[in-house]
C-alpha cells in the first residue's frame, strides 16, 4: 500500500470518468455509475463546489468520498456544511491500511467548511463511528400514514380472510377523500402544482420561516434539487392563500423495505401557516396517494422536532417504532471552526431529506 497517494481535490469534469469507473467496480446499475447523475450531483450544485478525498494507485482512482456543500442559515450568519457522501473503495484495495489513509483525508477539508454532517447507510455507520469519530447527534424520525392498510395487514392474516380485509382499503380511501374535502372546505389554503414564476418564488423564499437553524432555500437550490436531477423525479406542491404563495411541500415516490412509499422530502412555509393549514396539506397528499396507482405509505423521514416538518408530522401521521425500521438513520455532525454558534440539537437544527443525499 506504500504506492497509494491521497489527494484533496475540487471536483471538476475531469473526475467524472474516474468516478464512473470506480463506481462500476463496486456496483452494477445505480445512479452513481452514470456520468449525468454524477455531473448533476457534484458539478451543478448552486451552493458551491464539492471537494473529493481521493486515494490513487498511480493514475487509478481506488477510493473516494466527497464533501457536498450545504449552506445552513443561523440567526446571524450563513454556515457552510460538508455533507459526506459516496464512500467507495475498489474491492481489490480494501483493507484497514487503505481505509485509514482515505479517512485521514477528512482533516484536509476543514479549510473549506464550517462543520461536517453525514447520515450514513447501515453499511457506512461503522466507518463513521470508528474512523471519522463524528459525534452522533440524533436519529431522524419516521412517521407514516398507511394508505393501503390491507397490504400491510394481510401478511399477518390467512389468505381466506384477505377478501374481507379489502373492505378496509375501500373504507379508508373513502375516509381519506372525505377528510381532504372537509379540510379544504373549512380552510383557505389551496394546493397548486404549477411552478411559480421565478421572481415570486424568490421573494417568498426570502420571507419564509427560519425560526431554527435550517438549510438555505432559494430558487436556484430548489431548481437544482427538485427539477434538474436526471434520475430522481419529485413532485412539488405549492401552497397558496388568496393567491399568495405561502409554502411548499416536495415529495418523491420510492420503494422502501419492499413497499411503495411516497416520501415527504422537504417542507417550507411562512410563519403565518397554522397547524390546521399543515393538516390540510397532509390530507391533500393522502387523497392524492389513495387513488389507484398511489403509494402504500405516505412517509416523513427527517427531524420532526422543529420547523415545518414538526407541524406537518402530526395526526394523521403515526410514529414508526425503531424496531420496525429497516435501519436507523442517525445524523452525525461536528464543528470544524472554533466559533460553534449553535448546537446540533434536535429541537433547533432542522434537517429534511432535501438537505441529505437520500431518496
Amino acid at each position: 500500500m506504500s504506492d497509494l497517494s491521497l489527494r484533496i481535490e475540487k471536483v471538476d469534469a475531469s473526475h467524472i470518468p474516474l468516478y464512473e469507473d470506480l463506481s462500476r467496480s463496486v456496483y452494477s446499475e445505480t445512479a452513481v455509475c452514470r456520468a449525468d447523475h454524477l455531473r448533476w450531483k457534484f458539478l451543478d450544485n448552486p451552493q458551491g463546489p464539492s471537494w473529493g478525498v481521493h486515494l490513487f494507485a498511480g493514475d487509478l482512482l481506488v477510493g473516494r468520498f466527497v464533501a457536498q456543500p450545504r449552506i445552513f442559515e443561523a440567526p446571524d450568519r450563513l454556515m457552510r456544511a460538508a455533507y459526506i457522501v459516496d464512500l467507495v473503495m475498489r474491492p481489490e484495495f480494501r483493507g484497514m491500511s487503505a481505509l485509514l489513509r482515505l479517512m485521514n483525508g477528512m482533516r484536509n477539508l476543514h479549510e473549506f467548511f464550517d462543520f461536517v454532517f453525514v447520515t450514513p447507510s447501515a453499511s457506512g455507520m461503522p466507518v463513521i463511528e470508528s474512523f471519522l469519530r463524528i459525534p452522533a447527534r440524533f436519529d431522524l424520525t419516521a412517521k407514516v400514514v398507511p394508505l393501503r392498510p390491507v397490504k400491510v395487514a394481510s401478511q399477518f392474516f390467512r389468505r381466506r380472510n384477505r377478501p374481507l380485509l379489502s373492505l378496509v382499503d375501500v373504507g379508508f380511501r373513502s375516509a381519506a377523500l372525505a377528510g381532504f374535502a372537509i379540510a379544504e372546505a373549512v380552510g383557505s389554503l389551496k394546493i397548486d402544482e404549477s411552478w411559480p414564476p421565478a421572481a415570486e418564488l424568490e421573494a417568498f423564499l426570502l420571507t419564509g420561516s427560519r425560526g431554527h437553524v435550517a438549510g438555505q432555500r432559494d430558487s436556484a437550490f430548489l431548481d437544482w434539487r427538485f427539477r434538474q436531477s436526471p434520475d430522481f423525479k419529485y413532485q412539488l406542491f405549492f401552497l397558496r392563500r388568496r393567491g399568495q404563495l405561502v409554502g411548499y411541500v416536495a415529495t418523491r415516490r420510492a420503494v422502501y423495505n419492499g413497499y411503495f412509499a411516497c416520501f415527504i422530502i422537504d417542507a417550507f412555509g411562512l410563519e403565518s401557516l397554522k397547524a390546521s393549514d399543515w393538516k390540510t396539506v397532509a390530507w391533500a397528499l393522502i387523497a392524492r396517494e389513495v387513488s389507484p396507482g398511489g403509494a402504500d405509505f405516505l412517509m416523513i423521514l427527517g427531524n420532526t422536532a422543529c420547523g415545518p416538518l414538526a407541524a406537518l408530522a402530526r395526526s394523521p401521521f403515526i410514529s414508526v417504532p425503531k424496531r420496525f425500521l429497516p435501519q436507523r438513520t442517525t445524523l452525525f455532525a461536528d464543528w470544524w471552526d472554533g466559533a460553534r454558534p449553535f448546537d446540533f440539537a434536535e429541537n433547533s437544527f432542522q434537517v429534511t431529506l432535501a438537505d441529505c443525499d437520500m431518496f
